[in-house]
C-alpha cells in the first residue's frame, strides 16, 4: 500500500473515531479527531505532488496553492482553530455543530479520495 493510501486509511479511522466520540457526547474530542483526520487527508493530497510541509499551517498553505479548486481548503484552517479552542480554551461545541463538521469533513475526505483515485 502506498503512503498516500495509508494516509487516507488513517483519515477514515480518525473520522470513525470522531463519530464514535460524538455518539458518546465527547464533542470537543470529536473536533480534535476531525481536525487530524482532515489534516491526514490534506497530507495525502500533497504527497501526490511530492510535497511534505513541515507544519500544520504549511500544509494548509500548500493545500490552497495546489488544490483550491478541488477541496474545501478553508476547512482545514477552521477545524484547526476549533481544535485549538476545544483543546486549550475549553470550548465545548454543540452536538449540532459537531454534526455539521462531521459532514464537511466527510465531503473533504471523499473529494480527496476521488482525486487520489484519478491520479
Amino acid at each position: 500500500m502506498s503512503e498516500v493510501q495509508e494516509r487516507l486509511q488513517t483519515t477514515r479511522r480518525r473520522l470513525d473515531a470522531a463519530q464514535c466520540l460524538h455518539r458518546n457526547e465527547f464533542e470537543s474530542d470529536a473536533i480534535n479527531r476531525l481536525y487530524f483526520g482532515v489534516l491526514e487527508s490534506a497530507r495525502a493530497l500533497l504527497l501526490l505532488r511530492d510535497l511534505t510541509p513541515k507544519t500544520h499551517k504549511g500544509t494548509g498553505m500548500k493545500l490552497g496553492q495546489h488544490f483550491r479548486n478541488d477541496v474545501e481548503v478553508g476547512l482545514l484552517t477552521k477545524l484547526r482553530q476549533n481544535r485549538e479552542e476545544a483543546d486549550y480554551d475549553l470550548w465545548n461545541p454543540s452536538s449540532d455543530e459537531v454534526e455539521m463538521w462531521l459532514g464537511r469533513a466527510d465531503e473533504f475526505v471523499d473529494a480527496s479520495a476521488h482525486i487520489v483515485g484519478r491520479e
